[in-house]
């Protein structure tokens, strides 16, 4: 009688236990419809579920109780028995199922070091930073006072050479200020503003803190620099994958339609 009791009460532990343990795993209810963790976990990707904040998850839970509601009504109004209806659902079933096979296809792409690092060499145009250039000439002067009378100077008809031989006071003045071309990273900003805003030949006046420069530029040329392969890894693994995954949809299709006894009249 003893044994009968204790084994009564053992099975209604572990019923309660299990009941508890089913009660934990529903993350929602809408009177019939009950959402479980399991199903709720496959509405998303491995690395979508571990992403997605509690806050996020919360609003996906209500994104199916609202989901839910509606289809709800739906079957109250009877709509979901209408054939329109009822095509739109076998459709919307046969995308799942479609979506299963190409992800359990997917899921076999291995893409290794070298497979991106071979793609970057092939394609290395594609990963190019472009800076533009301009050739520049430009005229040092310390004092404020020389600098007036330099562009007075040149206001009266001096030619920016000439004034650049005279009175330039750095190395350049030898070429006639001549510097070659710069970019944007070669110079300091007030003076890449200042003769991004110029026309050709036309000069104006920087202020730095060494002294002042009457600069101009001649002649502009945009210049290529490859991206370095670090750079661009995970950007080439994403183009990568994508390539892989048209073409193991491509050949997958192009398997089945031989296999299949098709035939399209429209």
């Amino acid at each position: 009688m003893k044994r009968t009791l204790v084994l009564g009460f053992i099975t209604i532990i572990l019923l309660s236990a299990c009941g508890r343990e089913r009660e934990e795993s529903i993350v929602a209810r809408v009177n019939d419809d009950v959402l479980m963790m399991e199903e709720f976990k496959a509405l998303f990707s491995g690395m979508e579920w571990e992403n997605m904040s509690s806050d996020e998850k919360r609003e996906r839970i209500n994104e199916w109780v609202n989901i839910t509601l509606l289809a709800q009504e739906a079957d109250r109004r009877k709509l979901s028995q209408q054939k329109k209806i009822v095509m739109r659902v076998e459709i919307a079933e046969k995308n799942v199922k479609s979506n299963a096979v190409l992800a359990q296809e997917m899921s076999f792409i291995e893409l290794s070091e070298d497979d991106l690092f071979n793609y970057y060499k092939m394609h290395k145009t594609k990963f190019q930073k472009q800076y533009k250039q301009f050739n520049v000439q430009r005229i040092f002067i310390r004092e404020k006072t020389k600098l007036d009378s330099v562009l007075t100077l040149m206001n009266r008809g001096l030619s920016f050479n000439e004034a650049a031989k005279k009175y330039s006071e750095e190395k350049s003045s030898e070429n006639s200020g001549f510097i070659g071309f710069m970019g944007e990273k070669n110079m300091d900003r007030r003076m890449w503003e200042v003769l991004s805003s110029l026309k050709p030949w036309y000069y104006k006046t920087v202020e730095l803190e060494e002294g002042f420069y009457i600069v101009r530029h001649y002649e502009e040329r945009t210049v290529y620099e490859d991206k370095p392969f670090t750079e661009v890894k995970e950007d080439i693994r994403n183009i990568v994958q994508e390539e892989k995954r048209k073409e193991i949809f491509n050949n997958l299709i192009y398997e089945l339609r031989e296999k299949a006894d098709l035939l399209i009249i429209f």
